[in-house]
């Protein structure tokens, strides 16, 4: 499976304020992600590719799209991206606060902000419901990183110390954020991982 096979290709320069806007209106561990955020970039809209003329700079407007058919390409990009190497999503939620009375224990935080984490070896659909679990509309941050979840020492119920938000700005490989009123979303990846594996 290639990247050109799965979604829609975005522009970057059109992709990346978009993407920066959200990163920037996320916790300090996704404003430290802008901060840093890789270019080149291999932007792409998760739709299917009969989709239209979709592919415009403003992603904030709800266009009708089956949330259904995104979220099978989800599934088709985190089977790609597994591939190449990814090994850990991490989802801020835009939805949850420290605090709330129905938060699992299995959340660590950033400032008041919740963040949760999916190995995504094996569990390529629950990345998917992760994404959507967090998404309101806007903003959502995710980040699909290189390194195994005990990698970063992620302790329920805890903040996530500095040293574990430091190697989750080293290891993203693609930054993922909600597009058309959250009906999908948009992905920025490293140029790498589609050319080789970043295993």
């Amino acid at each position: 499976m290639t990247i050109e096979s799965i979604g829609v290709a975005v522009r970057a320069e059109d992709a990346e304020r978009w993407v920066l806007d959200s990163l920037n209106e996320g916790t300090s561990l996704a404003q430290t992600v802008a901060e840093t955020l890789w270019k080149p970039a291999v932007a792409r809209l998760l739709l299917p590719s009969d989709a239209g003329d979709v592919c415009v700079p403003a992603f904030d407007h709800g266009r009708g799209l089956s949330t259904t058919v995104a979220d099978q390409i989800a599934v088709d990009f985190f089977s790609w991206a597994e591939e190449r190497g990814c090994k850990t999503l991490l989802v801020e939620s835009d939805l949850a606060r420290r605090g709330d009375r129905n938060l699992d224990s299995d959340v660590v935080y950033v400032g008041n902000r919740v963040l949760r984490w999916v190995e995504l070896a094996g569990s390529l659909g629950e990345a998917v419901q992760l994404l959507r679990r967090g998404s309101s509309g806007y903003p959502l941050n995710a980040f699909a990183c290189s390194r195994r979840p005990a990698e970063f020492d992620l302790v329920g119920g805890q903040d996530i110390a500095d040293s574990s938000q430091a190697l989750v700005v080293e290891s993203a490989q693609v930054v993922i954020v909600s597009a058309f009123d959250a009906e999908t979303f948009l992905t920025w990846s490293r140029p790498k991982l589609s050319l080789n594996s970043c295993r």
